[in-house]
């Protein structure tokens, strides 16, 4: 599965991604959970860390947020 301007990218499940704004400073931190294509783009469920990926088991449960692909830099 590819991307284009219309669906967005596909995001395998384990993907680090964080979200896409301008303010990094701002920007929250997870990993992709799920991806699938709804109504012509892809919607992801991403495990989402306010303060970056956690060292070892986290201190708190990420939040579960549903986000389009579009919405989300992937990070390697």
């Amino acid at each position: 599965m590819g991307e284009d301007e219309s669906t967005g990218p596909y995001l395998v499940p384990g993907t680090r991604v964080r979200t896409n704004t301008s303010d990094v400073e701002r920007a929250e931190y997870g990993y992709v959970t799920h991806c699938w294509l709804e109504d012509g783009i892809y919607d992801c469920h991403v495990a989402l860390y306010e303060n970056g990926f956690p060292d070892g088991v986290p201190d708190q449960k990420p939040a579960i947020v549903r986000l389009w692909s579009t919405s989300l830099v992937k990070l390697d």
